[in-house]
């Protein structure tokens, strides 16, 4: 796709057949092989995000649980179980801070006030 002023950009194609107009994202790499030598080049870093140089033959359905792309429904579902686990799990940490907070903020308060009472007695000498 040709632009006007500004880097050329390049077409790819979300798994679950979209198409997103993206510069391309060109980085250096370096890779031991087996036999000892290095292999050196440069890649796309746009590929590793997920995008597709051609449409999908089949595509993938998208999931608004982790923004990422599923074979089957049940997949879906199944990640749809495990973020409503991982959020139940912080709501109960988030519980168990707060009841923490409260008990620090009634020592606090009570450490205020006896200190408050040593400097009155202390005013009064």
């Amino acid at each position: 796709m040709k632009t006007w002023g500004g880097p050329e950009t390049k077409t790819y194609y979300t798994p679950d057949g979209r198409v997103v107009h993206k510069v391309p994202s060109m980085v250096e790499y370096s890779v031991r092989q087996e036999d000892g030598t290095m292999k050196t080049g440069q890649r796309d870093r746009n590929y590793d995000y997920g995008l597709l140089e051609t449409p999908p033959a089949t595509p993938k359905l998208h999931c608004s649980h982790c923004d990422k792309w599923h074979d089957t429904e049940d997949e879906i579902s199944e990640c749809e179980k495990h973020q409503q686990e991982v959020v139940e799990r912080g709501n109960k940490m988030l519980g168990e801070n707060k009841d923490r907070v409260s008990l620090l903020e009634e020592k606090v308060d009570a450490m205020m006030s006896a200190q408050e009472k040593i400097l009155e007695l202390l005013e009064k000498r």
